[in-house]
């Protein structure tokens, strides 16, 4: 039991919020099932650009999750709000912060060109979306669910990469049917917002 992870979330927003609470449930769950050596959850918006903070934090790591809003080249660890642009903690120049690291990132486009940047020296992994990643607040236990066991089954590392991928992506395409028409969760509040979350997050998640 080597692994030592670091789960960096953002609580700005009500969609952080929300991923902040899942960012909190992965470290208590890792924990308490001893599945990891240690786990750390730090609040991303403390440590900005991956400065020498950032580099204290990820030296300690050998996986690395994100939950927050990310653009295609960078993770955000500020928003813009009333300044003329958010602020990242990690980007394509700073990537190298986080090369060598085994890495999830649970939010929108950074697989698109964050990812790319990270493989370039072929070390360790990089999974995360190419598109927008949404879910229903409504409904959004069942897409935490989802994200969960894929981070934990990447974490525990017992599981091919490729593997992980093809299971969240089929577990996106059953809850699309879960919510759709006829399906177990139809009725349910906010139903077809759900299903087209779904839909499209199978579409987005990948690897680098």
């Amino acid at each position: 039991m080597s692994n030592h992870v670091v789960v960096l979330s953002t609580q700005y927003d009500n969609p952080t919020y929300y991923l902040h609470e899942w960012a909190a449930k992965l470290r208590d769950d890792l924990l308490a099932s001893k599945a990891v050596a240690s786990c750390l959850l730090v609040d991303a918006t403390t440590l900005c650009h991956a400065g020498s903070t950032f580099s204290d934090v990820a030296d300690r790591a050998s996986h690395i999750v994100f939950y927050g809003h990310g653009e295609a080249d960078k993770w955000l660890a500020l928003p813009k709000a009333l300044a003329s642009t958010a602020f990242p903690l990690v980007d394509v120049p700073s990537v190298s912060k986080i090369q060598g690291k085994h890495v999830y990132a649970a939010c929108c486009f950074s697989l698109k060109t964050l990812g790319p940047a990270f493989s370039v020296g072929g070390l360790k992994d990089f999974v995360g979306y190419d598109r927008a990643f949404n879910f229903s607040v409504h409904q959004q236990e069942e897409f935490r669910r989802i994200v969960h066991y894929s981070v934990r089954d990447f974490i525990l590392g017992k599981k091919p990469v490729a593997q992980i991928v093809k299971e969240q992506r089929d577990a996106w395409h059953q809850l699309e049917l879960a919510f759709s028409k006829g399906g177990m969760f139809a009725n349910l509040l906010d139903a077809s917002f759900a299903a087209s979350c779904a839909r499209s997050n199978a579409g987005a998640i990948g690897n680098a």
